[in-house]
């Protein structure tokens, strides 16, 4: 398995022309289990990517590479 980082990023800071984030935090908590908590983290820079477990990583990486065509 590769984890594409950048793919990651753009899932976790994406957003869509009305100006909120493509994926919602509901969403990627739903399909991924990763928590929206840690993301909306993540999102406003209280937390940084490289603090994050490998296994939650790779729900985030398994999630951006499902709608890879939607990033």
């Amino acid at each position: 398995m590769i984890i594409d980082l950048n793919l990651v990023k753009l899932l976790i800071e994406k957003k869509a022309e009305d100006g909120n984030y493509l994926f919602s935090a509901y969403k990627i908590e739903k399909e991924s289990g990763f928590s929206r908590d840690v993301l909306s983290k993540l999102r406003s820079g209280n937390k940084d990517l490289n603090n994050i477990t490998l296994g939650k990583i790779i729900d985030l990486s398994n999630f951006a590479e499902k709608h890879k065509n939607e990033l």
